[in-house]
């Protein structure tokens, strides 16, 4: 399931799992599949609640790149990466960007109903 939603989990797994020993791997790989698991298990219960799974059908496509830009903000501030203005501001103008670009083409969209 994480290899299908992209080549930047395979950029970070490959390298973690090649540079762990034996049995930081087996840890490593136990917690990813556990926790795997009770992702699965968490959106199984909630697109059970109806009012939930209402809101995601509607809103899911529209809240999705705030929570991703939100999750790689927060995880460039927490590397230090966001400390030069520069990048403060090239990293929100490429928001705003992808931000618009997202908006166009969603615009076009058939409503499912």
């Amino acid at each position: 399931m994480t290899v299908a939603n992209g080549s930047d989990n395979i950029s970070i797994y490959v390298p973690l799992f090649a540079s762990s020993t034996l049995e930081n791997l087996v840890v490593i790989l136990g917690v990813f599949f556990t926790l795997v698991g009770v992702w699965c298990y968490a959106a199984y219960r909630l697109i059970q609640m109806r009012a939930i799974a209402d809101s995601l059908t509607r809103y899911g496509n529209h809240l999705v790149p705030f929570v991703l830009i939100g999750l790689g903000v927060a995880i460039l501030v927490q590397s230090g990466t966001l400390a030069s203005p520069t990048l403060s501001i090239i990293t929100l103008v490429s928001c705003c960007l992808c931000l618009i670009t997202l908006s166009r083409n969603n615009g076009g969209e058939p409503k499912v109903e």
